[in-house]
């Protein structure tokens, strides 16, 4: 068995709300692991209930497992069985442990690259959400759903 049929068989899809950048509630599918899948559900409710806008969100299956075409469309997504860039070590993502929200207006921020500062504040509201669930951020600022929760 590969590993990844060994983390598949640990990533679930729920259904989310979310208002998108029109300011119409929809739901999305996020596919995370099954771990965490009480507090995901309680942020995106959280997010919601801020109005907080999120342009889509769609599993990576619809974007034929492309990481790179899921953040061209501005897409919000988890899971996807990949590798962090430019090494051999499996990303959170590939055992649905990070989630990347608007990845267009939050892009991987370092304090030294903010150019508007509307991104830092989207960064630090999803910060917040996560302390208040227990989650924490990966490399400061520069992931934002990172739940380090022992799923092993």
């Amino acid at each position: 068995m590969k590993i990844k049929d060994i983390i598949d068989k640990d990533i679930v899809k729920i259904e989310v709300p979310y208002f998108d950048f029109d300011n119409k509630n929809k739901t999305g599918f996020i596919e995370i692991h099954k771990k965490v899948e009480d507090e995901v559900e309680l942020i995106f409710k959280e997010l919601e209930k801020l109005k907080f806008p999120i342009f889509s969100i769609k599993t990576i299956d619809n974007f034929n497992f492309s990481d790179e075409d899921s953040v061209k469309a501005n897409n919000t997504s988890a899971y996807n069985f990949r590798f962090v860039a430019g090494t051999k070590k499996l990303s959170d993502h590939a055992i649905g442990l990070a989630i990347d929200i608007n990845p267009f207006q939050n892009p991987w921020l370092t304090l030294s690259i903010v150019k508007d500062p509307t991104h830092l504040f989207i960064a630090f509201l999803i910060g917040i959400i996560n302390i208040i669930y227990g989650m924490g951020w990966q490399n400061n600022i520069t992931k934002y759903l990172n739940k380090k929760k022992d799923v092993r």
